[in-house]
């Protein structure tokens, strides 16, 4: 009954309509802080649910802790302030506890006090022992206890969020951090985890603030640097990326995806020949993968030097069966007037994805090249079957379309 009235009120405050996308059929309420983990806090404020369609509330299932909600709620002008107070509640209800606690502990005898100091260093032992046995669930059981009994030790926030981060409950284990950071300021260590756990929920922007701070205080740090970089990569600050990659270098030579990544960030600025020199020294450096392999030839190009690129595709192909590598050689087959190599590329594709449209239309165009009308004709016709929404005059030159329609015609006469 208290579920049903607290869900009633959630959905009136909201205008009976999704948060999301205005909708007001089907209807639900979503629990901001997993119910199963915050039950005490479930009928004493409405700042835990929003109300969202059962559509939008399916794309949060499983998602609730790693998901910020500020992202999925972009035209939502209230969330921001609805989250802030949530995280005040709390912290004002852990207040209350630790306050209740502590009254508890003064009226305790001088051997219970000494036994609770005891308890607290025991708690960091299992807890870092817990830790490195990855029982995570354990340790957060461990820190909540602790917590309980002293709210001013960094240590437990610390660990409690490094678990939480590790099971994916992203944004409880900023809400740890942000607490560890406020008691202990200076700890290098929790921007840079802090950091990390930004990065995952794709706030590149705070990620990159606390990798700031972090090397402010430890500037040494090659891989702080490094993931600053991939930070940055992501809100495409490419002249940044090669800043913090040059850094990297400067610090650790044969460091090979520091490379990789400044190469990336040269392709996207368009200096072809200096991403062709990183992706060879990252190949140097024991990185000859597929992916690197497929980034050379993007490089090799954007120099017009398509035979290298080409090599670079047989490279990538003996170590990975892709049908997009496939695709790819083909494409620089054709460029290259290898037309018979093409067609071979596209049947490695729709023999491993039949029912690529794409790649029968590729190959039909390659085929009537040829002057192999017949089989490029059959090729656009699966093409069209396969994908009704390919339209011939779309995929066909005036001419081939023609032809084809002729073609077509004699087919059905």
């Amino acid at each position: 009954m208290v579920e049903n009235r607290w869900k009633k009120e959630v959905k009136r405050r909201d205008g009976d309509m999704c948060r999301r996308c205005g909708f007001d059929k089907n209807i639900h309420v979503h629990h901001i802080l997993p119910k199963e983990e915050y039950s005490d806090i479930q009928s004493k404020t409405l700042l835990n649910g929003i109300t969202l369609c059962g559509n939008c509330h399916s794309l949060l299932k499983g998602k609730e802790t790693q998901t910020d909600l500020r992202g999925f709620l972009p035209n939502d002008t209230k969330i921001d302030r609805q989250l802030k107070d949530l995280l005040e509640y709390l912290r004002n209800k852990r207040k209350a506890i630790s306050k209740e606690l502590k009254k508890t502990l003064q009226e305790d005898n001088q051997e219970d006090k000494l036994k609770h100091l005891e308890y607290l260093l025991d708690s960091q032992k299992i807890a870092q022992e817990k830790f490195e046995q990855k029982d995570y669930e354990q340790v957060i059981r461990k820190c909540d206890t602790a917590i309980l009994y002293k709210s001013d030790e960094a240590f437990f926030y610390y660990y409690r969020a490094q678990s939480k981060a590790k099971l994916g409950r992203y944004m409880e284990a900023i809400y740890d951090y942000d607490k560890a950071l406020s008691l202990n300021p200076n700890s290098v260590r929790i921007y840079f985890m802090r950091a990390k756990v930004k990065y995952r929920i794709q706030n590149f922007p705070g990620a990159i603030v606390d990798y700031n701070m972090f090397l402010q205080l430890s500037p040494d740090h090659v891989h702080a640097w490094y993931y600053r970089g991939l930070a940055r990569y992501q809100l495409e600050q490419y002249e940044e990326v090669i800043f913090d990659c040059d850094n990297v270098i400067e610090h650790k030579i044969d460091y090979a995806n520091a490379y990789r990544l400044r190469g990336c960030a040269k392709l996207k600025l368009r200096q072809y020949q200096e991403a062709v020199e990183d992706f060879l020294t990252t190949c140097n450096h024991g990185q000859e993968n597929p992916e690197t392999y497929k980034l050379l030839a993007d490089a090799f190009c954007g120099t017009e030097d398509f035979l290298l690129a080409l090599d670079c595709l047989n490279n990538a192909i003996e170590l990975k069966d892709c049908p997009d590598l496939y695709k790819y050689r083909a494409q620089l087959n054709v460029k290259l007037g290898q037309y018979v190599e093409a067609i071979d590329d596209y049947d490695a594709v729709i023999s491993r994805i039949r029912d690529d449209a794409e790649s029968y239309i590729a190959r039909g165009h390659i085929e009537y090249i040829l002057n192999r009308e017949n089989e490029a004709f059959t090729d656009f016709e699966k093409a069209f079957r396969i994908n009704p929404n390919l339209r011939p005059k779309d995929c066909l030159k005036q001419n081939l379309l023609n032809t084809y329609l002729h073609w077509k015609l004699l087919e059905i006469n």
